[in-house]
C-alpha cells in the first residue's frame, strides 16, 4: 500500500484480491483534465439548479454562475 500511495486498505485489499497485483500510474495531465471536467461538471450543475428552481435562464444567470 505504501508503494502504491493508497490510504483506502478496502480498494487495496479488493483489488490485489481479483487481479494479484496493482499498478500506480503517474498521469499529470490526466489530472489536470480531470480537474477541469469536474470544475465544467460543477458549472453545469449550477445552471440545472437555476433553471430547475425558476423554470427560465436568462443570460444575466450564465455570467453570474
Amino acid at each position: 500500500m505504501v508503494l502504491l500511495g493508497t490510504e483506502n486498505m478496502s480498494a487495496y485489499l479488493r483489488k490485489m484480491a481479483i487481479d494479484g497485483y496493482a499498478v500506480k500510474l503517474d498521469l499529470p495531465e490526466l489530472r489536470k483534465l480531470t480537474s477541469k471536467m469536474k470544475r465544467i461538471s460543477a458549472s453545469e450543475n449550477q445552471i440545472a439548479k437555476r433553471v430547475n428552481a425558476s423554470g427560465n435562464l436568462y443570460k444575466a444567470d450564465i455570467e453570474e454562475i
